[in-house]
């Protein structure tokens, strides 16, 4: 082997920083108030689905709660969503 660095141990090396979980980001922009409105829907969610009781029934879907945050100013993938109601996201400790 040479003494030229390999590229896959150059690119080996330049790790990516960690993901920002959306969500997180938008729990620190808003209010207190509107924090915790955002995390008991979290919560409701995730208990519902562990409960085999579809969101449906509650009126709250991930397009419906997609569409009020980009209506205020805070656009989030479904994904996004997903994975941090799902515990999925760096807040977590995923990394992706």
């Amino acid at each position: 082997m040479s003494a030229k660095k390999s590229k896959l141990l150059e690119d080996l090396s330049n790790q990516p920083e960690v993901a920002v979980c959306g969500v997180k980001v938008i729990l620190d922009s808003v209010t207190p108030d509107e924090a915790d409105a955002l995390r008991k829907i979290f919560e409701q969610k995730l208990q519902n689905t562990n409960n085999s009781v579809p969101w449906q029934k509650n009126k709250i879907t991930y397009s419906w709660l997609m569409d009020v945050l980009a209506k205020n100013g805070h656009p989030i993938s479904r994904q996004g969503l997903t994975n941090h109601i799902w515990k999925r996201c760096a807040c977590y400790g995923s990394v992706g």
